[in-house]
């Protein structure tokens, strides 16, 4: 490949904002990676996320004249919002526009450029939104600066962890890389068990996260009621979680603002967002609140199900006339979860300001 072709997407990729991050040609996943996936998932640590059933192998599966791949890095700034009465937490990356369409949209313009500079060039963007292991897909072009950490999320040596990934699949032939695999990487967290030893719900075992026990995963990814230890899990938490990010020394040594500057001032959500104001808000003013944000994916029962939870775990008394009138939700994942929490909140460890129900 020539190498005037590199820097050109190198330049492209700075001046949308984002990090290029290597090339490679595309080839099965190596089959110990695979294989994990696979392990894991048969396990159940993949809760109801049965679309993870669809990831293939290889790429060429669902792409079949795709021969290399480009990956990116999309870098958004942390909030490390503090735990506070009668408010619930979102994660950082879900403070900002939706990354499915804005890295994808700027993914496209970028792919556009480099078709009209070099003719015969076909291309495919692609997100998370992919029934492929993507990480792999990242180590495969760069295993010098990136590795997995104990908490399952690519880290990068210069960048830490607190970013997204995307792709350009391309017809363009790259030079030849070395395959990842987990036991020649130069790279890792060492003796660090941070991220283990912080996660509030044991999700963490150092290999292998239990997403059933993930905050993310429960209020993102689960749909239905919760039970009463999914509610505690939940924490202060509404969407998502960044505590083993966090914690990571990767992300402490990080100096200046490394992310992406369009995103400097289009902060979309508050961090710390009002559980009174979750519980009162009805689909017209959930959508205008949260159009455009990966917020949006949760719905809004299952926001006003995480915001009982986060109300029930801060024994939050203000809210409870509220709960009381979401027993009666046309939501079963709203009433049932409502229900629960007024039927343990007695048998619970509460400000002594709280009223207790009877």
């Amino acid at each position: 490949m020539k190498k005037d072709f590199l820097r050109r997407i190198e330049e492209l990729a700075n001046r949308e904002g984002f990090v290029f991050l290597g090339c490679s040609p595309i080839t099965s996943v190596s089959s110990d990676v695979f294989d994990r996936f696979t392990y894991w998932l048969n396990e159940g640590f993949g809760g109801s996320m049965a679309y993870l059933s669809k990831v293939k192998q290889d790429l060429r599966e669902i792409i079949d004249w795709a021969v290399s791949v480009f990956v990116f890095a999309w870098l958004y700034p942390r909030y490390e919002s503090q735990s506070r009465y009668g408010f619930g937490r979102i994660a950082s990356y879900a403070l900002w526009r939706d990354y499915h369409r804005v890295f994808k949209k700027r993914l496209l313009k970028l792919g556009k450029n480099l078709t009209d500079e070099f003719p015969g060039l076909r291309f495919k963007c692609i997100t998370d939104a992919f029934p492929i292991l993507e990480k792999a897909l990242a180590l495969q072009v760069d295993s010098e600066k990136l590795f997995m950490g104990k908490n399952t999320l690519l880290i990068h040596k210069n960048f830490g962890s607190f970013f997204l990934l995307g792709e350009i699949v391309t017809n363009m032939k790259v030079t030849q890389v070395n395959s990842f695999r987990y036991d020649n990487n130069k790279l890792g967290c060492g003796n660090c068990v941070k991220c283990v030893t912080e996660c509030p719900t044991n999700a963490l075992n150092g290999c292998f996260i239990d997403a059933r026990k993930c905050i993310s995963y429960l209020t993102i990814e689960y749909k239905g009621p919760f039970n009463l230890e999914q509610m505690r899990n939940v924490g202060d938490w509404l969407f998502g979680c960044d505590i083993c990010q966090q914690v990571c020394p990767f992300n402490h040594k990080i100096k200046g603002k490394n992310f992406c500057s369009f995103l400097q001032t289009d902060l979309r959500v508050t961090p710390s967002f009002s559980l009174i104001e979750v519980l009162s808000l009805n689909e017209e003013k959930f959508k205008s609140l949260f159009m455009g944000t990966p917020v949006l994916r949760a719905g809004l029962e299952g926001f006003q199900r995480n915001a009982i939870a986060v109300c029930f775990n801060q024994g939050f008394q203000e809210a409870l006339p509220m709960i009381r009138n979401l027993t009666k939700s046309d939501s079963d994942t709203v009433n049932q979860t409502a229900s629960l929490a007024l039927s343990k909140w007695k048998v619970r460890s509460v400000p002594t300001k709280l009223v207790v129900i009877n």
